[in-house]
């Protein structure tokens, strides 16, 4: 793990046992002392889970904006009306548009 991921971990694992303080007394029996810590970080790591998925999504519709400098060009040619053949593969248009035909219908 790196530095970052410890620093988290370490956070995590404090923010839980001031949650278990919180909701539990000195009274409370170990293994419900332990079920709640165990609810406590699947919560919190669906939450973290969800914010990650949240921060990613953005990231992708910014380099979608800025011009896909990130994004990958699969399935993307350049096609020529002067010369009816794709710009990366030199496949004509009429096999292109006889594929895309027959696949379509």
């Amino acid at each position: 793990p790196t530095a970052m991921q410890q620093q988290q971990q370490l956070e995590m694992e404090e923010e839980r046992r001031a949650f278990l303080n919180q909701v539990c007394a000195e009274s409370t029996r170990q293994d419900v002392k332990l079920w709640m810590g165990k609810t406590f970080s699947m919560v919190l790591a669906a939450r973290f889970a969800e914010k990650e998925a949240r921060n990613r999504e953005r990231r992708r519709r910014q380099a979608r904006a800025a011009g896909g400098g990130a994004m990958s060009d699969a399935g993307f040619s350049v096609f020529s009306t002067n010369t009816g053949h794709t710009f990366d593969t030199c496949t004509s248009g009429t096999a292109l548009m006889t594929v895309g035909g027959s696949i379509a219908g």
